[in-house]
Parts: structure tokens; C-alpha cells; sequence
């Protein structure tokens, strides 16, 4: 339910069945030295403010995968965390406002362009996206004035190399 490991100041850890098909809004609230998060393979959506009122530079998570099925990214989301890396699956339909609040770091996506909030984008963002997908070149324009780095490169699997479960990449779906 909403806000159910909230202020759970010690996990430091979590490694969520798929049998996890949803999580409540302010789930993981003030979980600041939450360093590993394993998200069940069946989540949909990620929900507002999954991760808030956690203070930058207090959070010891530097790098998410998002799970392969997930289709919506709730506003402020990934909020307060000091994330480096974020590896989001071709499946993405949308991203709200401030998903990943101050955000500055690394994200790769895959698949076509989801549909973006404007508040999404943060100044000092890198984005990895796939060449020669059409669905990238309309919100490249018109967001390539947001001090976003954007760079096209080709998607072959994944984009930090394959984790291998069960004989499909963890990571994009390839088998």
C-alpha cells in the first residue's frame, strides 16, 4: 500500500518477487541507505513519488534498471535519489513531471519515444537513445534547447551489457 516502507531508515536492500504487480504512492519514502532494489518483473508502473523526501547526496543508490514490463513513470517517482544511471526498457509508453527530480546523470532508453512531461527534462542530462527510430526525432527537436546532451547510438541488446536470467537479458528482453 501507500507509503508502506516508508522511513524504513535502515533497509539497505530488496529484492521483490514478481509476484509484486503494484506498489503504492510514497512506497519507499525517506529509505535513504536503500542501496540495492530488484523491482518485480510484473510492475506496470512506477508510482508518484515512489522514492521522495529523500535529500540529495543522502542516498546510497547510483544506478536503476527498470523492469521490462513497466509502461508508466509516476511524477517524482525516482525523486532524492542520487542516481548516476538509469536504464529504462523499450516498453515506457509514459514519463510524468519531475519523475526523476534534479536528475543530472545517464539515462538509456530503448525502444520508441515514450511520451515526455516537459518537466521531465533536467539541465545536465545525458540521454542514450536508439538510432534510426523515427519516434526520437520529434521530441529531440523540440527538447534539444533543455541543456539535455542527447546521443543516438545503436541498440544491440542492451546498453551496459547483458545480465543473463534464465536465457533472456534481464536488462532489454533479448534471449
Amino acid at each position: 500500500g501507500n507509503s508502506a516502507f516508508a522511513s524504513c531508515f535502515y533497509l539497505t536492500k530488496i529484492e521483490m518477487p514478481d509476484s509484486v504487480t503494484h506498489l503504492g504512492s510514497g512506497v519507499f519514502n525517506s529509505c535513504s541507505r536503500l542501496k540495492t532494489l530488484r523491482l518485480s518483473d510484473n510492475l506496470e508502473v512506477l508510482p508518484n513519488d515512489m522514492f521522495s523526501a529523500v535529500d540529495p547526496g543522502k542516498s546510497s543508490m547510483t544506478e536503476i534498471t527498470l523492469p521490462l514490463r513497466l509502461k508508466t513513470i509516476g511524477s517524482n517517482a525516482l525523486n532524492g535519489r542520487d542516481l548516476k544511471t538509469i536504464y529504462i526498457p523499450g516498453n515506457v509508453e509514459t514519463i510524468a513531471k519531475r519523475a526523476f527530480g534534479g536528475f543530472t546523470g545517464t539515462i538509456y532508453f530503448n525502444g520508441n519515444a515514450p511520451s515526455f512531461d516537459p518537466q521531465f527534462f533536467n539541465s545536465g542530462m545525458t540521454i542514450y537513445y536508439p538510432d534510426n527510430n523515427s519516434t526520437w526525432d520529434s521530441v529531440v527537436a523540440q527538447y534539444a534547447n533543455q541543456g539535455v546532451t542527447w546521443i543516438a547510438h545503436e541498440v544491440i541488446g542492451c546498453n551496459s551489457g547483458h545480465d543473463f536470467e534464465n536465457g533472456i537479458c534481464t536488462r532489454c528482453g533479448e534471449k
